[in-house]
C-alpha cells in the first residue's frame, strides 16, 4: 500500500508546486496599487482593498509598511537635525554672552570696584570666550560633516519657505474675500440708508 501511495503523493506535490510557483512569482512581481496617495481616506482605501486577493493584499501591506518605515526614518532624521540646530542656537547664545562678559570686564577694569563684589577679569572673560568659540566650531563642524543632516536642514528650510508662501497666499485670499464682503455690506448700508432717507423725506 505504501508503494502505491508514495508515487501518488509525489505526483500531488509536483502538481501543487507547479501551481503555486506562478502564484508566488506573481505575488513577488506585483506592485502596490494603493500607495500612490499616502493621504488617501481610510474608507476609500478599504473600498480599493476589498476586491484584492490575499497575495495582493500582502503586497499592499508590505508597501504601506515600507511607506511607514520611510516616514519614521525621515522624522527621526529631522529630530536629530533639530537637536543639532538647538545645540547651535544654545552655543550662539553662549557666544553672545561671552562677548558681553568680555565687554563688561573691559569696562570694569577701567573703573575701580566700589561695591566690593568680585568681578570677572579681562583674562577670564577672554578664556571663556575662546572656550565658547571652540565649542561652537566643534558643533558647527559636526553638522557640516554630516551630509544627511545638511540635506534635512535644507529640506526643512525649503518647506518653511513653501509654508510661508502658502500662508501669505491664504492671507491675501482671505483679505480679498473679506474686503468683498466689506464692500458689499457697505453698499447695502448705503442703499438701506438712502431708502430710510427717502422714506423720511417722502
Amino acid at each position: 500500500m505504501n508503494r502505491m501511495l508514495r508515487p501518488l503523493l509525489m505526483t500531488l506535490l509536483i502538481v501543487l508546486g507547479g501551481v503555486s510557483m506562478p502564484l508566488l512569482a506573481e505575488a513577488a512581481s506585483a506592485k502596490a496599487q494603493t500607495t500612490g496617495d499616502p493621504d488617501i481616506p481610510i474608507d476609500e482605501l478599504e473600498l480599493k482593498l476589498r476586491p484584492l486577493m490575499r497575495n495582493e493584499i500582502k503586497v499592499e501591506t508590505e508597501a504601506w509598511l515600507k511607506l511607514l518605515e520611510d516616514k519614521v526614518t525621515e522624522i527621526s532624521k529631522a529630530d536629530i537635525a533639530v537637536k543639532y540646530k538647538k545645540k547651535e542656537i544654545t552655543i550662539a547664545e553662549k557666544l553672545e554672552e561671552a562677548f558681553v562678559q568680555l565687554d563688561e570686564a573691559k569696562k570694569d577694569s577701567e573703573k575701580p570696584s566700589t561695591d566690593g563684589e568680585p568681578r570677572m577679569t579681562v583674562e577670564e572673560a577672554e578664556r571663556a570666550l575662546e572656550e565658547t568659540k571652540k565649542e561652537a566650531k566643534a558643533a558647527t563642524n559636526k553638522v557640516k560633516e554630516n551630509a544627511e543632516i545638511q540635506k534635512i536642514i535644507a529640506l526643512a528650510a525649503e518647506k518653511a519657505k513653501e509654508n510661508e508662501k502658502a500662508e501669505a497666499a491664504a492671507r491675501k485670499a482671505r483679505e480679498k474675500y473679506f474686503s468683498g464682503f466689506l464692500l458689499r455690506d457697505y453698499a447695502r448700508a448705503l442703499t438701506s440708508s438712502e431708502l430710510v432717507v427717502s422714506d423720511n423725506n417722502g
